[in-house]
């Protein structure tokens, strides 16, 4: 009789059990195994509620062991007193019966082996598991000799010498999260073989993960770095014929864009010591994938939204046409993965020797986000992207042990394993996954969640909800559950990187969310982005970002000529000077002047923006002096707000209260700014944080 945990592990693996389906069966097969299921832990509170055994309770529960059997109860002695000490010795002390004991108690339980083992199982269910026909049959590959107690003792002997063993628990651990039942060591061994033969399976081998390993990479290397905005590296903001460009803490090169050219500019920025980090380019393979499905996920959706309204609920063929373009969704996702050179996609990573990197991972999860596929219209269930979360953990792994070639350079960087989840439940679910994953940090994606336009008006939190009194824009607030989801279920200092987020409240409100992590990396095109389709970010009244037609209007009828400190901002003036009250005059604007209409104004006139505010000019392709340095200069306005939010939150960092009290500063500077909804949902978003 012989089993290795790595053959447990395997059974483990195989086994799929589909609880709505067995639930909604009327096959006698099916109800069976649901009974099984679902039936075990009324069966367990019986006798943990009962504070002695006596006959009664003898009786009782022999009852319910053998409502399990198929054969009725037969009480073939009458011994009940003589096996009340050895059973409540069981049941206070988890002492085990002696073999004498064991006899007598079987001779009064049917004289069954089996029926004795399942009795004392429920009574103390980490000391024995449960033995019957099938478990005998997957041991040794016959039923022969299950009612005899030395099987039974052989049994428990293989048993005891597995439990031993720290592996156990993971294997436990996975069967208890797949059925969604908390159980004992003895209850999940036994289950497994009982599942496996009834199931058909062969105990094949399944390794367990490697144990973790501490990281070889010191994080942060530099104070600078404890909590930074990262750029992406391009000419526009790494240049070294530009100075100005160089003012950057740190840079993302993506392995969709590793060049020659980038490469070499690469190596220039980390000579300069700025912090260095290689993407592994899947953005761009998502939002591909997803352009594919995204026109059918929003019919699907607005066809929920439609149905939830009228009828209160969503229709079967609706949830069918979901579950079916998920289905599709993630064999797409399986299928482009699948055709990736992960060994090409990690040398290319590590072609610029970066200091972190962001690991492989299943792109399943933002993906069937962006087509709208989660939700909450759906009340997706959180366990139901455990699967993907995993697949991304593997790969992980896989690459963080060098499976996947370059195990020695590997070790010269630190390896981010990407978290995604939709929710504060998913992200904490998750969470749980890669607690004992060995891993340098965590990336946790925006990506999909800033993608959102949909206004809620609550949100879930574990076993709670928040509700808001208004409907209210749903971006910043779930972004903030993903993370506080994160930080609930790692709860040390890992370090952390944010992926996609340039938003200057939301990185000030991420600053007091993540203050347990040793060290916080932000990165996003946002600040170039915004900066060429005329978003300016603001840090004088509050951290915004703002129409900069309105900005230069409002500096118009007020008379107030526009002002940074940003030494891009200041630089470019020196070069480009503006002339506020000549455009002023050019276009008699007075106090009772429209702001909105002025604005329409200044974007219709480029000449005049042109030649009197040069720094408001629309952005616009070609090589001539003034767009080049235009492009520089705004993006870096632009960066150097985030960058000037980070040493804010830097320098209180060590103090929590200094720390609360800023960020609720800069909340309360937003709302009075801000619009309504948007200052409201910061507020929201900032209350997370009062439930980490």
């Amino acid at each position: 009789m012989k089993i290795t945990l790595e053959q447990l592990n395997g059974l483990e693996g195989q086994i799929v059990i589909d609880f709505e389906k067995l639930e909604q069966s009327t096959s006698v097969v099916d109800r069976r195994l649901w009974t099984y299921l679902t039936s075990y832990p009324y069966y367990l509170d019986f006798f943990e509620d009962a504070e002695e055994i006596t006959p009664t309770e003898l009786i009782q529960g022999c009852a319910l062991v053998y409502s399990w059997m198929p054969t009725t109860l037969n009480f073939r002695k009458n011994n009940f007193e003589e096996v009340l000490e050895s059973l409540n010795r069981l049941k206070d002390d988890g002492k085990r019966l002696s073999a004498e004991e064991f006899s007598r108690l079987k001779a009064l339980v049917n004289n069954s082996v089996t029926g004795t083992s399942k009795l004392l199982h429920f009574i103390n269910p980490t000391v024995y598991p449960i033995w019957d026909s099938r478990v005998n049959r997957i041991l040794t590959g016959s039923k022969s000799g299950t009612n005899t107690i030395s099987k039974y003792e052989n049994y428990l002997e293989l048993f005891d010498g597995l439990i031993a063993d720290e592996k156990m628990e993971i294997v436990r651990e996975a069967l208890s999260t797949k059925i969604n039942q908390p159980i004992s060591k003895a209850r999940a061994f036994e289950m497994l073989l009982f599942l496996g033969d009834l199931f058909k399976l062969s105990p094949v081998f399944k390794a367990f993960p490697k144990k973790k390993k501490p990281s070889t990479v010191q994080i942060p290397k530099y104070k600078r770095d404890e909590f930074v905005f990262i750029s992406n590296l391009g000419t526009v903001t790494a240049d070294p014929l530009n100075p100005k460009t160089t003012l950057r803490d740190g840079y993302l090169l993506s392995e969709h864009y590793t060049t020659k050219s980038s490469i070499e500019r690469a190596k220039w920025v980390r000579s300069r010591r700025n912090l260095l980090i290689s993407d592994n380019g899947n953005w761009t393979r998502m939002c591909a994938i997803a352009r594919e499905f995204s026109d059918e996920g929003d019919d699907i959706l607005n066809q929920a939204k439609d149905e939830l309204k009228k009828q209160g609920e969503v229709a079967e063929k609706t949830l069918a046409d979901r579950a079916d373009l998920i289905q599709r969704i993630t064999q797409k996702c399986d299928e482009v993965r699948g055709e990736l050179d992960f060994e090409k996609i990690i040398g290319k990573q590590l072609l610029i020797r970066p200091h972190y990197m962001i690991g492989l991972e299943d792109f399943s999860i933002p993906v069937m986000m962006m087509c709208g596929m989660l939700d909450d219209t759906f009340s997706p269930d959180a366990e139901s992207i455990v699967a993907y979360q995993k697949k991304t953990a593997e790969l992980y792994s896989q690459q963080y042990e060098g499976e996947l070639g370059f195990e020695k350079q590997l070790k010269e960087s630190a390896k981010f394993l990407v978290l995604h989840s939709y929710n504060y439940d998913s992200s904490y679910l998750g969470g749980e996954q890669i607690k004992d994953v060995s891993k340098d940090g965590i990336a946790i994606s925006y990506g999909a969640p800033m993608r959102s336009r949909r206004y809620i008006t609550r949100i879930k939190l574990g076993d709670k909800w928040m509700n808001f009194e208004e409907k209210l824009p749903e971006a910043y607030i779930i972004a903030q559950a993903i993370t506080l989801g994160a930080m609930n279920a790692l709860k040390d200092d890992t370090p952390i990187h944010i992926l996609g987020v340039g938003s200057p409240i939301l990185i000030a409100l991420t600053g007091y969310l993540t203050r347990q992590s040793k060290a916080v990396s932000i990165d996003s095109s946002a600040p170039f982005q915004d900066a060429y389709d005329g978003k300016i970010y603001g840090n004088r009244h509050a951290f915004l970002k703002m129409d900069m037609y309105k900005v230069a209007a409002y500096a118009l009828i007020n008379d107030q000529p526009y002002e940074s400190k940003t030494p891009f901002f200041q630089d470019f003036e020196k070069v480009y000077p503006s002339n506020w009250a000549d455009l002023r005059k050019t276009m008699s604007i007075t106090k009772d002047t429209s702001v909105k209409e002025l604005a329409k104004e200044l974007k219709s006139r480029q000449d005049l923006v042109e030649q009197y505010i040069p720094f408001f000019t629309k952005m616009r392709g070609g090589k001539e002096k003034l767009i080049q340095d235009l492009r520089i200069a705004r993006s870096g306005h632009n960066y150097w707000v985030l960058k000037e939010i980070c040493e804010h939150i830097k320098d209180r960092r060590d103090d929590e209260k200094k720390l609360f009290d800023w960020t609720q500063m800069q909340v309360e500077r937003y709302k009075k700014i801000g619009s309504s909804k948007w200052g409201k949902a910061v507020e929201k978003a900032f209350e997370l944080s009062l439930n980490q």
